[in-house]
């Protein structure tokens, strides 16, 4: 337990510490001390994002695979796939996500990864642009949501959604 939680604290971007990371956790079950340990520090260092990318994406990997309903984490894959070029890996994930979307603000994020891979891979632009006029109806739905006052905004889903009309131009 001492060493997993060193190594997780002072090497995680080490290919062979995550070697080591993965196997104990194949090893240990879902519920167990190390399982825990990994999720506490592996989000921090999906939210620090301060090694490459590829490796941040296995630890979000081994992340879900613990914990696969964890909205955030999936989303911070979906990004860092996008991010190293695998498209069709996030588009996968993005169909993931959509299904999973249970408020107005998930579905536009989700629309919003979806356009955004499909404009970063080239090759997906008339698919991109079939998806747009859902994607804008859905902040429409949102803006009237808002207006009638039937939904509320925090500023922090105020900053995401700025974000989200990034590609409108």
């Amino acid at each position: 337990k001492e060493i997993f939680q060193k190594i997780l604290d002072f090497a995680p971007e080490q290919e062979s510490a995550f070697d080591f990371i993965k196997t104990c956790l194949s090893r240990s079950n879902l519920g167990s001390t190390l399982a825990h340990i990994f999720v506490n520090r592996a989000a921090n260092l999906l939210q620090k994002d301060i090694f490459n990318q590829s490796i941040l994406a296995k630890y979000a990997e081994l992340y879900l695979q613990l914990q696969p309903e964890n909205i955030p984490v999936l989303v911070k894959l979906i990004n860092l796939y996008q991010d190293t070029r695998r498209y069709a890996d996030s588009l996968e994930l993005v169909e993931q996500l959509l299904d999973r979307s249970q408020t107005q603000l998930d579905t536009i994020a989700a629309y919003y990864l979806k356009i955004r891979c499909l404009l970063n891979s080239g090759s997906n632009l008339s698919e991109a642009a079939a998806i747009h006029p859902i994607y804008e109806q859905r902040l429409t739905d949102l803006i009237n949501s808002v207006e009638s006052g039937s939904l509320q905004i925090t500023d922090n889903h105020r900053f995401n959604l700025i974000s989200t009309i990034s590609f409108f131009s």
